[in-house]
């Protein structure tokens, strides 16, 4: 009925074995993981990973990488092998060392990535983050418009913007035009006092009001459980999921 996925924490289990086990537990079979060294990992590896995937019933629908040191041939082996584990999206999590990340520096990244990623049949997604040239509504937009084409999807985090003081639902999602480009929405929450995270519904990051709207526009993408709060177990885990279950219970 609805999509799934995770993200294990890393307390939980630094192989991906680890990470599956765990998942398991959870009952999710959607998971999303850290690739960044996937363009380095042999032939062997690969093929291991991906009897791994098979044998547990996973699917990697996120990968997260970090693009600051990819040259074209690098990112041509990342998606090759991403295809090899038949990855669904390669999420962009940095693109230039130093801070701020320069959004010019990513329109560049992206115009040699989306054309490899579609050739590949990837999505490419990126995600708002505070205090970045990709923490508002705005910039992302005006990013997006310059790849009509083959739009990235996005990975909207209502903590982030919560932390920042604004209501991710009244402020940000209702009037945006991102609404089509959300294919993972992140649950979690945070308060506005201090940008701390908080369970789901206990916050200021209006995650009812999300789910409810995407719902209303068949939302076809994923609810993804990432390792928000410090030192996610699997007990906490298990809260947050449950937590998340009875809102949609309610609705």
């Amino acid at each position: 009925m609805f999509n799934f996925s995770i993200k294990m924490d890393h307390h939980l289990g630094a192989s991906l074995e680890e990470q599956i086990e765990a998942c398991s537990r959870l009952l999710i079979n959607n998971i999303e993981i850290d690739g960044t060294n996937l363009a380095e990992l042999s032939g062997r590896e690969i093929e291991s990973m991906r009897n791994l995937l098979i044998q547990n019933n996973k699917k990697i629908v996120l990968l997260n990488c970090d693009f600051t040191h990819y040259n074209v041939d690098q990112i041509n082996l990342l998606f090759r092998k991403a295809h090899l584990l038949s990855v669904e999206n390669v999420n962009i999590t940095r693109w230039q060392a130093g801070e701020p990340e320069n959004v010019v520096a990513l329109e560049s990244l992206l115009a040699e990535v989306m054309p490899i990623a579609r050739s590949y049949g990837i999505g490419v997604t990126l995600e708002n983050r505070r205090a970045s040239s990709l923490s508002d509504e705005v910039a992302i937009a005006a990013l997006f418009q310059k790849f009509k084409e083959y739009l990235p999807g996005l990975v909207f985090n209502p903590m982030e913007f919560a932390a920042e003081k604004r209501h991710p639902f009244f402020h940000v999602f209702y009037n945006s035009r991102l609404k089509p480009c959300i294919c993972f929405l992140r649950v979690n929450d945070g308060l506005f006092i201090n940008g701390s995270p908080a369970l789901p519904a206990e916050g200021n990051a209006e995650i009812k009001e999300l789910v409810s709207a995407l719902l209303a526009r068949s939302f076809k993408g994923y609810f993804s459980f990432h390792p928000y709060l410090p030192e996610m177990d699997i007990n906490l885990y298990c809260d947050v999921i449950e937590r998340f279950k009875r809102l949609l219970l309610s609705m």
